[in-house]
């Protein structure tokens, strides 16, 4: 997925209930259900990983580093 920027926007009350409503259905943050609904919208690709799921990629492959590199500095 490509860079994402923070954006705010209004949103009527009933619409943003059906968000909240996907919200508890699928466990996703509400990033995660507006980039993918208006993904779809768009007909952009999917493909691409949200980007929480990518922080915690990124988060769990420093974690898994840092012994390594504690390791060599010895």
């Amino acid at each position: 997925m490509a860079e994402s920027k923070l954006t705010a926007f209004r949103c009527p009350a009933d619409l943003l209930a059906a968000i909240e409503a996907e919200m508890q259905e699928t466990g996703n943050s509400k990033s995660e259900v507006m980039v993918r609904r208006l993904m779809s919208a768009y007909g952009l690709s999917e493909d691409a990983p949200a980007p929480s799921v990518v922080e915690e990629l990124r988060a769990e492959m420093q974690a898994a580093i840092a012994p390594s590199e504690l390791r060599l500095q010895k």
